[in-house]
């Protein structure tokens, strides 16, 4: 927390930490609280019933969290089927994991290194 976020102008909605355009996202909602957090939210239609948050949207929310600062996400989902809505949309709170925000900042930075590196 407490890197600079930067909005770019071209691009409404994505935000960036500290300016480097390699850490964009783009949440669903974002909301600060009075008490200075940040809360986000992320909404995605499925056409399964899920037990739990697949993990590679889990991977999306640590990311935000991370890029934002924020220190929860209410993950929202909705079942359809043929594009129609099935039942009512469950919801969660994922709680920010530094644990696994680290691993996914070491593999993020580990790809730009190989991207420099073959590019280079």
């Amino acid at each position: 927390m407490g890197a600079s976020r930067i909005r770019d102008p071209s691009k409404p909605g994505i935000v960036s930490r500290g300016g480097g355009s390699a850490t964009p996202c783009h949440p669903d909602g974002l909301a600060f609280r009075e008490q200075g957090t940040i809360e986000l939210a992320e909404i995605k239609t499925t056409n399964k019933a899920w037990r739990t948050i697949p993990r590679n949207y889990l991977r999306q929310v640590w990311w935000q969290q991370y890029v934002l600062g924020a220190e929860r996400t209410l993950m929202v989902w909705e079942r359809h089927e043929n594009f129609v809505p099935v039942g009512d949309p469950e919801c969660r709170w994922v709680d920010r994991d530094e644990t696994e925000i680290e691993r996914l900042v070491k593999l993020a930075s580990q790809l730009i290194d190989e991207l420099i590196a073959r590019t280079s």
